[in-house]
């Protein structure tokens, strides 16, 4: 009966079977007292005795299971070596070996265990399992829900199967915003090194073609330096550091990449281990003989693999374009860029198309000359090429650069939208502002100092066609007697040409408007953005901070000149305005200021009476009005026709009808009731005047109309969109079309 004093080890989860096993062994020894010698029931009990030592066999021969690391410490259990013990929220361990020396191991109640498998709670433990010949090559297992495969060409004898870097590109960004310091490794060919920039010196590399890596490697214009200057100007952070780890002719199919990788970075004395390691391979990959995407793809998933044992993110970046006519071009390089999508996509990592963005402004110049001139071998580019590069990868690495849709016709951006690096100063919101957000950001007196960056935004363009404008609040909040030199400015950077313009905000330094004239987004005409990266800037007053800045917002758009409105004008009473408001919808704009002229070409046909819009925009009452404008007040300035003479007039009106019409001046004119074309020509002089003349294109000796407004009186509006339609029925009753087409608008310096 040896069944009966068997010895059954089992954990809490097992009782059930521990209390079968009891009940079958006490049911036999009944039997057998109160039955005695009658064989049947004898059978019966020897029956249940042998189901009981099955099921005991069965529970004996279990892995041991323990709810987690406390649970075993406290077991009484007398555990021989050997023995795999399952805790559930810790995988599996097996008590160690008497002569075990891996300083992994842990000592509990004078039991010493290493964690066994199939689950691992790091991958380095799973390492040293494959160290002691625990795992043979080719097992998988899983690691914290990531599955590793025992492979020697690991470097510690492991290779991640199903990587993921999804969300830690992120992560490095917000610590580059927090001010932390980064650092970023630039591996890869020649268009790395700087082959073909000013002053630039080749990496060095040994007779075996090995890197050298025992120094830092700084030629001033490739594009990891511009990159450095840019994102730290980016995230106004010091502690961005950028290494140059480019190697001349060589690439990742053949092995290369991944066997010089600690060489040329991690155990480069000037560098170490960065956050993120930008690779930049793929020119010298398509022209081996070795070549084929899926070589490729396996050395670039081990190179991936070294990223992962190192806690480095890495960033893919497509090569370089090359002129046509080059070995390189067309398929090859189409094939490559496919394998660099698939490990993005499959790993979760980000894919930086800098092969794409550079094609599309070298051909935005319309013509191969600009390539031809800043690649003159056909494969390296000059300092230009890797400025643009840089330029890219540095708004790709940037979490708020603004990338306009293509199909988009105006985006706007407020001090509060993600894309806006405003500063971080004490603001107010005030609700009154009456424009497209209903609210604008104003910065408190005292919160700033003269000439800081209040606002900016950085764009990357990829068409020629838009236009940088600031929609200005109040005159940005900055009045007379203060004088122009010291108003707040405007700065436009473009990292194409390296231009960077400043000039006064074009709607600073006048009077503070009227009550319910005061404007709530003028249009001001900054520039027109080339293709690539150009950040715009909104800088404090430079005399002083004792006074709160109005900020309003930045709008870029699709170039538009031309337009055309029409409405028929019924006979009637008193006066009305049709304005659609259509400011907000890409159509056109016009506007003028300091250092900025408008030249608006229309043609303009309506019934006495009536006018047509030149500039139309939104106002507001004041800053101590407390009660939001439900009406959405406009104010604008209306050619007029008046029996034999034409008008200027300046009209504020609502959804509720016209508030007031003010004439500005006149001039004789002979109205035709087909065609009448003008040229509006507005301004501001150097006596910071503002300028509007009217000259008929039929008769162009001298304009019909013209008005002045000094700085000291209150302004014109400034800028909005033509295309209102004004009918003042105490002038004429007559009916009929008002039509105004604009078949162009020339802006430009003054």
């Amino acid at each position: 009966m040896s069944y009966i004093n068997r010895t059954i080890v089992v954990q809490s989860d097992s009782r059930y079977l521990t209390q079968r096993v009891t009940a079958m062994i006490a049911g036999y020894d009944q039997a057998m007292a109160t039955i005695g010698g009658i064989q049947q029931a004898a059978d019966r009990a020897n029956a249940a005795a042998d189901r009981a030592e099955d099921i005991a066999e069965s529970v004996s021969g279990m892995v041991l299971s323990y709810a987690d690391m406390q649970a075993l410490r406290d077991s009484t259990n007398a555990l021989t070596s050997g023995t795999t013990v399952s805790v559930r929220t810790n995988g599996a361990w097996k008590v160690a070996p008497a002569a075990a020396t891996d300083t992994h191991f842990s000592r509990l109640d004078g039991v010493r265990f290493y964690e066994a498998g199939p689950i691992f709670t790091t991958r380095a433990r799973m390492a040293q399992a494959v160290a002691r010949g625990d795992l043979a090559e080719g097992d998988i297992r899983l690691v914290r829900n990531r599955r590793y495969q025992a492979n020697p060409i690991g470097p510690d004898g492991l290779l991640a199967l199903d990587l993921d870097y999804s969300g830690r590109l992120d992560m490095l960004q917000s610590r580059m915003a927090d001010g932390q310091g980064i650092t970023v490794a630039c591996y890869g060919d020649s268009t790395t090194d700087g082959n073909g920039t000013t002053d630039w010196t080749a990496n060095p590399t040994n007779t075996d073609g090995s890197a050298v890596g025992g120094a830092a490697h700084t030629p001033p214009f490739a594009w990891p330096a511009a990159l450095q200057t840019i994102l730290r100007r980016m995230y106004r952070n010091t502690g961005i550091t950028i290494w140059n780890a480019g190697y001349g002719g060589r690439d990742v199919v053949t092995g290369w990449a991944r066997r010089n990788f600690a060489q040329a970075i991690i155990n480069n004395p000037a560098y170490g281990t960065p956050n993120i390691l930008l690779i930049n391979f793929g020119l010298n990959d398509m022209v081996r003989e070795t070549f084929t995407v899926d070589l490729f793809f396996t050395e670039l998933s081990y190179l991936l693999n070294l990223c992962d044992y190192y806690g480095i993110v890495p960033v893919l970046m497509t090569p370089d374009p090359v002129r046509q006519n080059t070995p390189r071009q067309g398929g090859s390089i189409v094939k490559l860029i496919s394998v660099l999508q698939r490990a993005a996509q499959l790993y979760g990592i980000e894919m930086i198309d800098t092969h794409t963005a550079l094609r599309k402004v070298l051909e935005s110049s319309s013509s191969n000359a600009l390539w031809s001139y800043q690649q003159p071998d056909g494969v390296h580019f000059g300092d230009l090429g890797h400025r643009v590069k840089a330029s890219y990868v540095a708004a790709r690495l940037f979490s708020k650069t603004l990338f306009p849709d293509s199909g988009a016709p105006a985006i706007n951006v407020a001090p509060w939208s993600p894309h806006a690096n405003t500063a971080d100063k004490t603001y107010s919101m005030f609700d009154q502002a009456n424009n497209r957000f209903g609210v604008s950001l104003n910065i408190a007196a005292g919160s700033y100092a003269p000439g800081d960056v209040l606002m900016e935004v950085w764009t990357w363009q990829e068409e020629p066609d838009r236009i940088a404008w600031w929609r200005s609040v109040d005159g940005d909040g900055y009045y007379q007697p203060r004088t122009v030199a010291n108003a707040p400015s405007i700065e436009v950077a473009d990292y194409f040409s390296s231009a960077v313009s400043n000039f006064t905000s074009p709607t600073s330094a006048r009077s503070q408007g009227a009550g319910g004239r005061r404007g709530s987004e003028d249009a001001a005409y900054l520039a027109q953005l080339p293709v690539g990266l150009s950040c715009l800037r909104f800088i404090a007053p430079a005399d002083n901070n004792t006074n709160p800045v109005f900020l309003g917002y930045f709008s870029i758009r699709k170039r538009v000149t031309e337009l055309s409105s029409a409405r028929f004008v019924p006979a009637g009473s008193g006066s009305y305005v049709v304005d659609p408001d259509v400011h907000e919808r890409g159509d056109c704009l016009v506007s003028f200021g300091i250092g900025r002229t408008a030249h608006l070409f229309c043609d303009a046909v309506m019934p006495d009476g009536a006018g047509v819009g030149l500039i139309s925009g939104r106002v507001f009452l004041s800053t101590d009005d407390t009660t939001p404008s439900l009406t959405i007040r406009r104010r604008a300035l209306f050619l007029c026709r008046n029996g034999a003479n034409a008008e200027l007039r300046d009209v504020v009106y609502s959804t509720e009808g016209v508030i007031s019409n003010t004439l500005l001046g006149s001039g004789a004119y002979a109205w035709s009731g087909s065609q009448n074309e003008f040229r509006v020509a507005m301004s501001v002089t150097g006596a910071n005047e503002q300028l509007v003349q009217i000259t008929s294109l039929a008769a162009p000796l001298g304009p019909i109309i013209t008005v002045t407004r000094a700085a000291t009186g209150e302004p014109l509006p400034a800028g909005g969109h033509p295309g209102a339609i004004f009918k003042d029925y105490g002038v004429s009753a007559a009916a009929g079309i008002a039509r105004l087409t604009v078949f162009d608008v020339v802006m430009g310096l003054a």
